[in-house]
């Protein structure tokens, strides 16, 4: 009766093998995704519309609908940051699958401009502009 030697230079072994700590490491590095779900509102609780929810690393975003909701799936942990102009960016670390819902509140960000003079004259200067090549129109400015 034969018996089955199994030889370790073997193409075949090694290619049986390889594919074993393949699929062993697809296994276990395999995370599930999340739905996260949540509201995005300004500091007076108004939901915002149009905000870019997105997680970076994952390459994931959304935008939220009218009244500031979004739902995003991501594997944990994950940041996640809201972008909107005109406000500040806001970012947070969703640590456990057990975060399943997120309220985002972002506040105003605050611009200021240079001061700005303006003075004027009381004489009008006449300019003239050729539209088209046809009409002469006049325009005054003041300054």
């Amino acid at each position: 009766m034969g018996s089955l030697t199994l030889n370790f230079e073997s193409g075949i072994y090694s290619l049986f093998c390889l594919l074993i700590a393949i699929s062993l490491n697809f296994n276990l590095s395999a995370q599930p995704n999340n739905t996260i779900t949540g509201q995005v509102i300004d500091e007076r609780g108004v939901p915002l519309q149009t905000v870019v929810v997105e997680c970076k690393e994952q390459n994931k975003r959304v935008l939220t609908d009218s009244t500031g909701n979004f739902s995003i799936q991501l594997k944990i942990p994950a940041t996640i940051s809201a972008q909107l102009l005109g406000y500040v960016t806001f970012e947070q670390i969703i640590k456990t699958a057990d975060t399943k819902q997120v309220t985002i509140i972002l506040k105003s960000a605050v611009f200021s401009l240079p001061e700005v003079d303006i003075s004027s004259k009381n004489e009008p200067v006449l300019l003239e502009k050729n539209l088209r090549r046809s009409i002469n129109i006049p325009i005054y400015i003041f300054y």
